[in-house]
């Protein structure tokens, strides 16, 4: 494939929307393109994530599949299953949250996606303060790894905590700010650009400086853990 990736990649999208429903009919209440893709950010080997709204208990089978080379990852489910979800925040509501929130329709003659994006901006504080809470003790644990690491003066189990540390820094920070990212694969460049001393974090993690990675996750800790 050559050319715009993102509008590649949506051409593909109604292709297979067309198939399904010859293979579903009324059943495939409503079909979206969620992340990279529907935020038009989709790089040359990305893959084409859709929702797909289903009457009754049928799903789509197989889930993902390869359709001209490209990684096609289908989640299908009932309206009221999707809203139940979307009203959820678990500990990656960061790079959840989004594919409730923003699609690039494909089809939806019951205006199923407006309803989906109305619950999932209908979460209560409270729920995000208790998700809060739970977030402050996983980027604690991911911490101590890290100091681990670099007390036994290993460079690449200290690397893999940084890491898992700086995900879990960025999963609460979506928390915090109350903005899920658009996809996984702009996760790193959205968080670096939202505070919380987690530029300096990724930094230091991609140029593989061990010597400041302690004192980077300390700070992002210490800004992060305080709110």
């Amino acid at each position: 494939m050559s050319g715009d990736p993102s509008e590649e990649r949506l051409e593909l999208a109604r292709q297979v929307g067309t198939r399904l429903r010859n293979e579903h009919g009324r059943s495939l209440r409503a079909l979206g393109v969620y992340g990279s893709v529907s935020h038009g950010t989709a790089l040359p080997n990305s893959d084409l994530e859709l929702l797909a709204v289903m009457g009754g208990s049928i799903e789509i089978r197989p889930n993902r599949w390869l359709e001209a080379d490209v990684l096609v990852d289908c989640r299908s489910a009932t309206e009221e299953r999707l809203v139940e979800e979307a009203r959820r925040i678990g500990p990656d509501w960061g790079v959840k949250a989004d594919s409730y929130r923003h699609q690039f329709v494909i089809r939806d003659p019951d205006s199923v996606f407006p309803r989906l994006r109305e619950a999932s901006l209908a979460i209560p504080e409270k729920a995000f303060k208790g998700a809060l809470e739970e977030s402050r003790w996983d980027l604690h644990e991911a911490r101590d790894k890290v100091r681990n690491g670099l007390a036994l003066d290993d460079r690449v189990r200290a690397v893999a905590a940084g890491w898992d540390f700086a995900w879990t820094a960025a999963m609460r920070v979506a928390l915090l700010t109350r903005k899920p990212y658009e996809s996984k694969s702009t996760l790193w460049a959205e968080v670096g650009r939202r505070g919380y001393r987690m530029r300096d974090l990724l930094d230091t993690l991609a140029n593989g400086r061990l010597g400041s990675l302690g004192a980077d996750v300390e700070r992002a800790w210490s800004e992060l853990s305080a709110r």
